[in-house]
């Protein structure tokens, strides 16, 4: 009876081995494509976390360039006011010249008449004499 238990064993153990083996070898290929997936996961991982930190300095520049810009807006807008200022003043100072120019000639035409008047007078007081 023990040479029959001793068989028994055997067989079972020679089924439970190959089993057993079976179950270890459908491990170690699970525990194989776990590890390729996690490879691979990681490297999307790695790409994604590069894909994010240019986005962020792309981010971080387009910040700063908007800052620049409206700097750069306000700087404008102010040198528009001044150029406005300084055509209004240039307008009135034409006007002004206009004026200015306009009271000349009245004035050289009224110093004509004068020293018309004056010549006439003399010449009849030359006369008179």
């Amino acid at each position: 009876m023990p040479s029959q238990t001793q068989a028994g064993l055997d067989s079972l153990n020679r089924s439970l081995g190959g089993t057993l083996e079976a179950d270890c070898e459908a491990l170690r290929e699970d525990l194989r494509r776990a590890t390729e997936v996690l490879a691979d996961s990681q490297k999307q991982l790695a790409d994604k976390s590069q894909e994010t930190e240019v986005l962020q300095n792309l981010l971080q520049k387009s910040f700063t360039d908007l800052a620049t810009l409206q700097s750069t807006i306000a700087e404008l807008r102010r040198e528009r006011h001044f150029l406005a200022n300084e055509l209004m003043r240039a307008a009135e100072l034409e006007v002004r010249m206009t004026e200015l120019s306009e009271e000349r000639d009245n004035l050289n035409l009224e110093l004509q008449k004068a020293k018309q008047t004056l010549q006439a007078a003399e010449e009849k007081l030359h006369a008179l004499q």
